[in-house]
């Protein structure tokens, strides 16, 4: 006998969850997987806004209805006007952490939104973005309002935000290191990379 199939809203249902739009491995995918790993939110979501994000490392993944990059992406922008899959999802959560701006859109679906902004490269580096996606991360960072806290990796982001956007709330909470960035042994780091004594 199968089981009941359970909806994205029951699913996520009064959860913590840190929400994700990036491979784990990569930079802001391992910040997502430290900040889940701190022990304060339940689960750690890809919402998949890309079709060749690798899924792997995820407690759930909701992605479009689509296979094509091009339906992904216009479903992403679909999603600013109109409910999708990632606002169903979100409608029940506890609290809401997005790890980056890529979806910080869907604040306006659970009030207790938070997320983190690392820099503001489209905006003060425009000529190293595609102008569609510049417009994406303008549409963002005006979303960004409906946030209970946007929290700011470094005073240097946390003032460019409040200089361009001055009524967001903005924190600012340093990332962290793992524990493997401990400081060693000079000397015994010097013989195991075969470099001379000094």
């Amino acid at each position: 006998m199968r089981a009941p199939s359970v909806s994205l809203e029951e699913r996520w249902k009064r959860q913590r969850v840190v929400i994700s739009a990036s491979a784990l491995k990569g930079g802001l995918g391992s910040y997502s997987k430290r900040l889940f790993s701190l022990g304060l939110f339940d689960s750690l979501l890809l919402f998949k806004n890309n079709a060749d994000v690798p899924e792997e490392g995820y407690g759930g993944v909701i992605s479009p209805p689509f296979r094509s990059g091009l339906a992904y992406a216009a479903h992403v922008y679909y999603s600013f006007y109109f409910p999708t899959r990632w606002s169903s999802a979100v409608k029940g959560m506890a609290l809401v952490h997005y790890a980056s701006p890529d979806w910080f859109h869907l604040a306006k679906y659970n009030e207790s939104s938070y997320g983190t902004v690392h820099d503001i490269f489209p905006i003060t580096w425009p000529s190293s973005y595609a102008p569609h996606y510049r417009r994406f991360f303008m549409r963002e960072m005006a979303a960004a309002g409906s946030l209970r806290k946007v929290v700011a990796i470094s005073d240097y982001v946390k003032e460019q935000l409040l200089e361009r956007f001055p009524d967001l709330r903005v924190v600012r909470i340093h990332q962290w290191t793992e524990p493997d960035f401990a400081p060693r042994d000079k000397g015994l780091a010097r013989k195991r990379l075969g470099l001379p004594e000094r």
